[in-house]
């Protein structure tokens, strides 16, 4: 039997006085009446000091950690001379910067709580110590050893601020000011900026990101795209919102390394308590590590038989991602590129570059394994050319060649004067794409 509709007003009523009489604790249990009455008494509660809930035991600590959003919002809403309290340090974080969004006009002044509640809930998902900082006193070892990162106000954690409101003009604007690279900044508090804006289900700041990331993913690399990608995709993955979680895993899938199988099992995990049958088969084609190293060795032997048609078999199962960087002993991410010019045979390079390998690897290449450099250490000039005909970068292996001793560049001669030869044509080629300098 469904429950009879009340007036909001006599809800209100009614829980007001069963909170006065009988204390939150005994409210909470009719949180399982109806939908409407569970939304009301969390709001009642919520509204409660933390003074309330201490002492801390099971039956509170669960209650208070239900509530914590709504209640740090409130908090952080209320007067100045209220938040004095012994645990009133993430209350007056989020007020501080509710404040700063409304002054520098990111958002408009009446919308404290709505911008207070979108901080709570961010800083919720993101801050592993939140729980710590809303409930524990200063003086405890975990308040003292979490607090350094709560007076950080960088151009990292203001862009993660901003993002977590959804204002992309702001956004914009901020990262001209501070530039693109504090942009993917990973903070103890809120996160990234695409966490944050994935967080709080802005799909206009998401694609914003996501689209400077593809476009510079790989002339501008930074070590911090991972764990921003991870962050944003929990964050989704927690809140059950299917569309968003589908298209950061699917940018993931194509740009990232296999993902390790604990955090796999976790993101599954979330997605179980929002079941969303897309998320889940997107969730299941992930690549893996132990998978990824077996076919990343079977390509490796594959290269050494220097057979055509055992290469072109394997390439046309697309199995690996041609420009996906994978760990190799667990030292350093190399791609399938790098492995092939290792191994020494021409054709499997050959081959990689014809189906669509990039001529410089992966950004996560370390100069020392870029395919360049490899096929110059082999001393092998016909995987030079070929790399040089797809494009390869000359001058990003400069400074390898310039720390190399007299004998390795004698003894690479033809290669030398290759590379300068590619390099004169390739000047002249832009000269008469722009218009030659001499000639205006």
């Amino acid at each position: 039997m469904s429950v009879p509709h009340f007036p909001s007003e006599l809800v209100n009523i009614t829980i007001g006085d069963f909170l006065y009489t009988y204390g939150f604790e005994e409210l909470s249990l009719l949180r399982g009446i109806d939908r409407t009455w569970k939304a009301a008494i969390d709001a009642a509660i919520a509204n409660l000091p933390i003074e309330a809930f201490v002492p801390l035991t099971n039956a509170t600590r669960a209650i208070l950690k239900s509530v914590r959003v709504p209640h740090l919002a409130n908090r952080a809403c209320e007067d100045g001379r209220v938040l004095t309290g012994e645990r009133d340090t993430l209350p007056k974080y989020i007020k501080l910067w509710a404040g700063w969004l409304i002054s520098t006009d990111v958002v408009s002044s009446g919308e404290e709580y709505a911008t207070a509640l979108m901080l709570s809930k961010q800083l919720n998902i993101a801050c592993k110590s939140a729980w710590e900082m809303a409930s524990y006193r200063k003086s405890s070892k975990t308040f003292q050893r979490v607090l350094p990162y709560f007076t950080d106000n960088g151009a990292g954690v203001k862009l993660a601020v901003i993002a977590a409101v959804g204002n992309l003009d702001a956004l914009i604007s901020t990262v001209n000011w501070y530039g693109s690279d504090r942009l993917w900044d990973v903070l103890y508090t809120f996160g990234s900026a695409l966490a944050a804006a994935a967080g709080g289900g802005h799909r206009n700041v998401v694609e914003y990101l996501l689209g400077y990331f593809v476009t510079n993913y790989r002339t501008h690399p930074l070590e911090q795209y991972e764990a921003a990608f991870r962050g944003a995709i929990a964050a989704t993955l927690r809140h059950g919102n299917g569309d968003m979680s589908v298209r950061l895993l699917h940018v993931y899938h194509r740009y990232f390394p296999a993902v390790p199988k604990l955090l796999l099992n976790s993101w599954i995990a979330m997605a179980a308590k929002h079941p969303d049958d897309r998320v889940s088969v997107t969730l299941l084609h992930l690549r893996t590590e132990p998978g990824l190293r077996e076919r990343f060795a079977n390509f490796k032997l594959i290269c050494k038989t220097n057979s055509k048609p055992v290469v072109d078999g394997f390439l046309r199962q697309r199995s690996m991602n041609l420009n996906q960087g994978y760990l190799e002993k667990k030292v350093a991410f190399r791609c399938l590129l790098s492995v092939a010019v290792g191994v020494g045979h021409p054709y499997p390079v050959k081959a990689l570059l014809h189906h669509g390998a990039h001529a410089d690897g992966v950004p996560t290449c370390r100069p020392c394994d870029l395919p360049l450099w490899l096929a110059v250490q082999r001393n092998s000039l016909e995987i030079v050319a070929a790399l040089c005909s797809y494009g390869a970068d000359i001058e990003s292996i400069g400074q390898l060649w310039n720390d190399s001793d007299d004998q390795f560049k004698e003894e690479r001669g033809a290669i030398v004067m290759h590379l300068n030869l590619v390099q004169q044509q390739r000047v002249a080629q832009w000269d008469a794409a722009m218009g030659d300098p001499q000639q205006s």
